[in-house]
């Protein structure tokens, strides 16, 4: 009985982190580096009109991994993705300079 409630409770989390990863919208972010913060796990970028999402400006992007930021300094231009979910505490990976 245990083993089948410990089961059960397994699959509703494993149902519940799909549905959250349904629901985030990705972009593409063209931009030049303005400000790389590894220990704050952002870099600040000015960034061009993103489709769907936001008019140019500058601002800071934060990353999980701050390895997404190594290799990146101020006036690299770049391409990203945007991770945002509905609750809009977006993140980008997948940096690559121009």
């Amino acid at each position: 009985m245990a083993r089948i409630f410990f089961l059960t409770t397994l699959f509703l989390a494993l149902v519940a982190c799909v549905q959250k990863q349904q629901n985030i919208k990705l972009y593409t972010i063209r931009g030049v580096i303005v400000k790389v913060d590894p220990a704050g796990k952002s870099a600040a970028i000015d960034a061009e009109k993103i489709d769907g999402w936001m008019e140019a400006m500058t601002m800071d992007y934060p990353v999980h991994d701050a390895k997404v930021l190594e290799g990146l300094k101020p006036g690299d231009h770049i391409t990203a993705t945007a991770h945002v979910p509905e609750d809009l505490n977006y993140w980008i990976d997948n940096v690559h300079k121009q």
